[in-house]
């Protein structure tokens, strides 16, 4: 099981999902060395606010999941849900951090997006 494979795993289960500080702790543990500190708490806070908005509380959970596992390369198209909203918030954290990570990784980060045709305020695909 991967990392983001874990996390997915304990998100989905009410006693980690219920508990934001081990949310926020565990998606920065595991995304900040790919997207940086500031990055990965400002994810967290975004999809926290949502949980709170939503009488589903997994859900935006379940999203912050995926996009760990976007970040981290385990994202699956087919079991892994985002919506336009989540895939424009991938690119404007991707274009924040830009000049911030390493080259390689954002080529390749950048490479999927345009893959899927969101570089251009397009549809994904």
């Amino acid at each position: 099981m991967t990392n983001g494979e874990r996390f997915l795993s304990r998100i989905s289960s009410s006693r980690y999902g219920a508990d934001p500080a081990w949310t926020a702790a565990e998606f920065s543990r595991l995304v900040s060395p790919v997207i940086g500190q500031s990055a990965a708490g400002d994810l967290n806070r975004l999809y926290s606010t949502r949980e709170a908005e939503k009488k589903d509380k997994s859900h935006p959970l379940l999203k912050l999941g995926y996009i760990a596992a976007f970040f981290l390369g385990e994202y699956d198209d087919t079991s892994m849900p985002l919506d336009k909203e989540d895939w424009e918030e991938i690119r404007n954290t991707l274009e924040d951090v830009s000049g911030e990570i390493e080259l390689n990784t954002l080529t390749e980060l950048m490479g999927e997006l345009v893959a899927r045709g969101l570089l251009n305020n397009q549809e994904p695909g």
